[in-house]
């Protein structure tokens, strides 16, 4: 039954069209349809641009709500250790059961026999683990990890260097895109700071350390991060200047692309004034393909702004 109503219909409005058909080539016919279509087009240009103008500015302003609820999310309970801590717990126990001790007893041979858990040397620092949060002095240690040479303890104690600085900044100023547009590289982060660089790891803060694990002796590195007032003043008057010229590129384009949509629209009713309505058609279609084009540049411009 619907395939048949549906028929019908299509029938209808091709014969309609067929029969319209002449009456369309006449010239009164032609103006008013291309008046009529010039209308719809200038109508959706400006409804996008609109639309574009509210979605940008509701954007700025759910920015700094969508990023605090996002870090809530993503933040764990108290006292609820994570599946990586419980792993790294349960590992010197399940150990013993992937290697195998060797036979004690043998003749004329000492017993070679790898201790099941992890042996660490004496001397280790008092900060080694502990991060200190009080008052202006914050400090954080941080760890490569056991590797069995040094030079790759070297490598992933400086990429958890850069990770553990980035993730301050962004505590610090409360916005995930801090640490991409305040970066800093670990050469920077070691250098002293009157060499120019961040003295945020003193050569003093620096242990190198052998242990002893159930495969075999292993290097890991450990470093103090001390984060002091100066660089946090340092990096809250950047992201001050960073937000201001975000802020003020958005301004400029807002108002540039208001002012070109003004622009568009006096320039076809003066057109349209000047030729009498004889282009009226025209003018109509042109205004709404320009409309169109300042909505398409302002949306591809605002996706290299950052929506501070």
């Amino acid at each position: 039954m619907t395939t048949i109503l549906i028929t019908i219909a299509i029938t209808l409005l091709t014969a309609a069209a067929l029969a319209a058909l002449p009456l369309l080539r006449l010239r009164q016919a032609k103006v008013a349809l291309q008046g009529t279509l010039g209308t719809l087009c200038v109508a959706t240009g400006c409804g996008a641009f609109f639309a574009l103008c509210s979605a940008a500015s509701v954007l700025g302003a759910d920015s700094g709500a969508k990023e605090a609820a996002k870090n809530l999310a993503a933040a764990p309970p108290a006292g609820d250790p994570s599946p990586a801590t419980t792993a790294l717990k349960g590992s010197s126990a399940d150990e013993s059961t992937f290697f195998a001790k060797l036979p004690e007893g043998q003749l004329h041979t000492a017993p070679q026999v790898t201790p099941d858990s992890v042996v660490i040397p004496v001397g280790r620092p008092e900060w080694v683990g502990r991060n200190i949060m009080v008052g202006s002095e914050h400090a954080i240690a941080v760890c490569s990890g056991p590797y069995s040479t040094e030079a790759e303890a070297d490598r992933e104690l400086a990429i958890v260097i850069k990770a553990k600085t980035d993730e301050y900044i962004g505590e610090q100023l409360g916005s995930t895109l801090a640490p991409r547009l305040i970066r800093y590289d670990v050469q920077e982060i070691r250098r002293p700071r009157n060499e120019g660089g961040l003295g945020l790891l003193k050569p003093e803060n620096n242990y190198r350390e052998q242990i002893s694990v159930s495969i075999g002796p292993m290097h890991q590195v450990h470093a103090l991060l001390q984060f002091d007032s100066d660089f946090r003043d340092k990096i809250h008057r950047q992201w001050r200047d960073l937000t201001a010229y975000y802020r003020l590129m958005q301004t400029g384009l807002v108002a540039g692309g208001a002012l070109l949509f003004l622009g568009t629209v006096f320039s076809y009713f003066r057109l349209d004034t000047a030729t009498r309505g004889y282009y009226t058609g025209r003018l109509q279609f042109m205004t709404a393909a320009a409309i169109l084009a300042i909505v398409g540049s302002g949306a591809v411009l605002a996706r290299w702004i950052y929506w501070l």
